[in-house]
């Protein structure tokens, strides 16, 4: 069974984060994109049919509708993001199509999360203002 989560569909984009330990969570699919960061321990994830082992200090990348689940080592620490296609919408649009090859990305620094804050974002102003993600 496949879940399906309602992330991604709100009437306004959504920008969403949280912290979570020792959470296994089973296989389901949404249309927001997700970012799972690895602060402690490690994190076994399915996207589609592959299985990748994220460690601390990295991240993973399931882009919308791709099947994912994962599993969390004991005392693992990690930080889910989640957000809307439309944020980078020319990004969607240029890679809605496609998947990562390898979707597990390293960083020798760890991101301060404490400054994030969970928004709802006015579609307008996103669209009037281009910003570059690349």
């Amino acid at each position: 069974m496949v879940l399906f989560q309602h992330f991604g569909l709100e009437s306004s984009p959504i920008f969403k984060h949280f912290d979570i330990s020792d959470l296994n969570y089973p296989i389901h699919l949404h249309r927001a994109f997700e970012i799972l960061y690895v602060r402690k321990g490690q994190v076994q994830e399915q996207v589609d049919n592959r299985i990748y082992h994220v460690n601390p200090h990295q991240f993973i990348i399931v882009f919308p509708d791709q099947l994912h689940g994962f599993d969390m080592s004991p005392n693992t620490t990690a930080t889910i993001i989640l957000f809307s296609p439309e944020i980078v919408s020319a990004f969607s649009e240029q890679y809605k199509d496609h998947i990562a090859d390898n979707p597990v990305i390293f960083d020798n620094v760890p991101p301060e999360f404490e400054h994030l804050v969970d928004c709802k974002i006015n579609p307008n102003a996103v669209r009037a203002k281009k910003i570059s993600f690349l």
